[in-house]
């Protein structure tokens, strides 16, 4: 079988037709998870690990602006600090600081900090009773640049725990997808993994990130097809898609959305550069 045909196969199985099977019963399942924790009193919780661009030690198509991927820098890096940056994304769009813990240059994690921020409940959590305003708190990792192999390998390693070990309901990887250069370490799923989501926003993740999100009762929401660099303006989409009830289809075109009138592209090409499911 040709190069062509190998890759068309993985565009129709990553399709959102395809996904749509897999991804269903594992997002009712996150869906009953986060209305059950929402109305005693907690937050839908989404958990992030960023890799910081570092031209330098990751192998990246390298960044024309080396200010902007210095992997030791998070006030000025590309995926933290620039308008697509996570903490920038958020500080513009009303989200409220209620953590920024920066930490020396040595450090593993650079910084670790909490937002929060309340929407509104619908489509599958007003079915299961959410009413108003549901809190969400986005909890972020930036790991330095040269530690993006541990940043890849603790995302997938939370991906499997068990509730008391990551109690988050989303967790998301944003940064070079280190599965292109090296291989990871990940410790098998625990005996029963929460429904959980995640998703990853780093190139190539179809069959790559993917297919090793892989934890039973796991919704895979969202992941890149091509090279196009999703910005955090994505993690908006997501998170309003899930606070909204949205089915997996939805979800996928709110995210994309998200990036396309954010970047002034095409919302249907962005669309298509992302996938949803296994």
């Amino acid at each position: 079988m040709g190069t062509r045909a190998l890759w068309l196969m993985v565009l129709l199985w990553s399709s959102p037709v395809a996904a749509l099977a897999q991804s269903g019963v594992e997002l009712e399942g996150l869906y009953d998870r986060i209305a059950a924790d929402v109305q005693a009193g907690a937050p839908l919780r989404v958990k992030l690990f960023v890799a910081l661009c570092d031209n330098d030690s990751q192998g990246i198509v390298p960044v024309k602006n080396p200010r902007i991927c210095d992997g030791d820098a998070p006030r000025r890096n590309l995926y933290w600090a620039t308008s697509g940056g996570l903490q920038a994304y958020l500080d513009r769009n009303g989200w409220k600081r209620a953590r920024y813990e920066e930490r020396g240059d040595g450090a593993v994690v650079r910084v670790h900090a909490r937002w929060r921020k309340s929407v509104f409940a619908g489509g599958a959590l007003r079915e299961r009773g959410v009413r108003g305003r549901v809190g969400v708190e986005i909890e972020a990792l930036a790991y330095r640049g040269l530690e993006i192999r541990r940043a890849m390998e603790d995302y997938l390693k939370a991906s499997r725990a068990s509730v008391d070990d990551e109690p988050a309901h989303v967790l998301g990887y944003i940064g070079h997808n280190y599965l292109l250069d090296g291989p990871v370490d990940v410790a098998p799923a625990v005996a029963h993994v929460p429904a959980r989501g995640a998703f990853a926003l780093a190139c190539l993740g179809t069959g790559t990130i993917s297919t090793r999100l892989n934890a039973p009762g796991l919704a895979v929401l969202l992941h890149n097809r091509g090279l196009t660099y999703p910005g955090a303006w994505t993690v908006g989409g997501i998170v309003r898609g899930l606070a909204e009830g949205h089915a997996p289809r939805d979800s996928h075109r709110l995210a994309a959305r998200y990036c396309a009138d954010a970047r002034g592209k095409s919302r249907g090409a962005i669309r298509r550069a992302f996938a949803y499911g296994r």
